[in-house]
């Protein structure tokens, strides 16, 4: 389960950014997980309540944004959703598409005093 050695990360991280701004305690962290990111939000969630302690993230709440698959036809230029990882271009079938997004693993924001 790399989600642990992820929550992990995620929550060193968030010490370090919080020391540096002089914030004592962190309330919500908002993290963006796109669905190629290889990052399962339950799991990430389970991680981060199980791990949380102390001061700092003690009381923080998680909040998980997933980002969609989203691709460009590279032959007919359509924009669309990947669904069930189905890489093909619904307006031509073309297999060559550029991933626009869904990669995204990070912290997009938190909020603390």
């Amino acid at each position: 389960m790399h989600e642990l050695a992820l929550t992990q990360n995620l929550m060193e991280t968030l010490a370090a950014s919080a020391r540096q701004q002089g914030i004592s305690r962190i309330n919500l962290v908002h993290l963006v997980v796109g669905r190629m990111s290889g990052a399962l939000p339950g799991a990430l969630e389970f991680c981060f309540s199980a791990l949380k302690r102390g001061d700092l993230l003690g009381g923080a709440r998680l909040e998980i944004e997933e980002r969609e698959i989203q691709a460009q036809c590279q032959a007919c230029g359509k924009s669309f959703i990947v669904e069930d990882y189905c890489f093909l271009c619904p307006a031509c079938s073309a297999g060559e598409v550029k991933i626009v997004s869904g990669r995204e693993l990070y912290i997009d924001y938190y909020d603390g005093e």
